[in-house]
């Protein structure tokens, strides 16, 4: 049977199967002796044990396209990195690392500039930054950087 890491914690992994649902599997032991750990976006063969239960045993990982170190993923189609564009004040450094990782892997990249800080005054007189959680209000797509032309868009 055949599947997708959805998730890793703790030595269990979970696959979501086609048609079938998501299992709770353990790798075997051959994946440490090769020195290899599966990865959530994995495609993987797995052992049933238990249709019950929902468990089963991984044997088998199958050809990666792509490798991230942080976060430890696999098979990525594509990243979306969201940047501060004031405060905390942005690590353009950092930012070029991604990019850098990014085109080394061949993923697709989009970088959003975030604004999300408040312009309201406290009772102290001091101005609130909070951050705007779950709202797409605080995110500028004008500014796209992609791993083919990393300049600055001329909108930005």
């Amino acid at each position: 049977m055949q599947g997708k890491i959805i998730r890793g914690v703790a030595g269990f992994y979970y696959v979501n199967v086609e048609g079938e649902g998501v299992f709770e599997c353990k790798a075997k032991g051959i994946f440490r002796y090769r020195k290899v750990k599966p990865l959530p976006g994995d495609n993987v063969g797995l052992t049933v044990i238990s249709r019950e239960a929902m468990t089963g045993n991984i044997d088998e990982i199958y050809g990666r396209d792509s490798e991230l170190v942080r976060p430890a993923v696999a098979n990525a189609d594509q990243a979306v990195i969201v940047f501060a564009a004031a405060w905390p004040a942005p690590n353009l450094n950092l930012l070029d690392r991604f990019l850098v990782l990014m085109q080394e892997q061949g993923i697709k990249t989009l970088v959003f500039r975030s604004w999300s800080v408040s312009t309201k005054k406290t009772r102290s007189g001091k101005l609130s930054r909070r951050s705007l959680r779950g709202s797409t209000r605080g995110a500028d797509a004008r500014c796209f950087f992609s791993p083919q032309n990393m300049r600055r868009a001329p909108s930005c």
